[in-house]
């Protein structure tokens, strides 16, 4: 299957909103326990933590992605 770079560059910024989105979403939870399956997960605040605020994991991605993109990665390590 071959896709276009449009595609391509869709399917990364997609991938990259999603795991932003659930950095945000699962940052008020962070450290404590797991929750009852019963008990909804919202965005919340928690600690140093805004309601829907991403952490360094996020940051972390970004600075990757970045790099990445930036960077020929086609090639060869040899």
């Amino acid at each position: 299957m071959n896709f276009s770079k449009d595609q391509i560059l869709d399917r990364a910024r997609g991938a990259l909103l999603g795991t932003a989105v659930a950095d945000a979403l699962g940052a008020g939870y962070e450290f404590h326990p797991p929750l009852a399956k019963d008990i909804p997960v919202v965005f919340k605040a928690s600690g140093e933590f805004a309601a829907g605020q991403y952490t360094d994991d996020t940051a972390q991605t970004i600075a990757v992605a970045l790099a990445s993109s930036r960077s020929d990665l086609r090639q060869s390590l040899d």
